[in-house]
């Protein structure tokens, strides 16, 4: 939604930007080119929608593969218990 990123980033993600929220790593998509930078203005928000739809995608696709592979002992743990508008991944912390 452009809302600027004010948790820890963990760094970028195959599908979005990982960031840091308590035990969890979330992966969310990343709306701007810039991490820490300011959100992108309204135009170019607009420009971005194709390729936020494409982002969204991704992370879904990769959730898909997480729920298929099931809880696998090397394979991080992933929470599906989100409400069903976040698009967004929440995996178990690894330290």
């Amino acid at each position: 939604d452009g809302t600027k990123v004010v948790e820890r980033i963990l760094g970028p993600g195959v599908t979005g930007l990982v960031v840091q929220q308590g035990g969890y790593a979330l992966t969310i998509p990343q709306l701007s080119g810039e991490i820490g930078g300011e959100p992108p203005t309204r135009e170019s928000f607009s420009l971005r929608n194709e390729e936020r739809s494409h982002r969204i995608r991704s992370i879904e696709d990769e959730k898909a593969i997480y729920r298929r592979l099931g809880n696998q002992p090397c394979v991080v743990r992933c929470d599906y218990n989100l409400p069903s508008a976040e698009h967004l991944m929440r995996m178990e912390l690894m330290n």
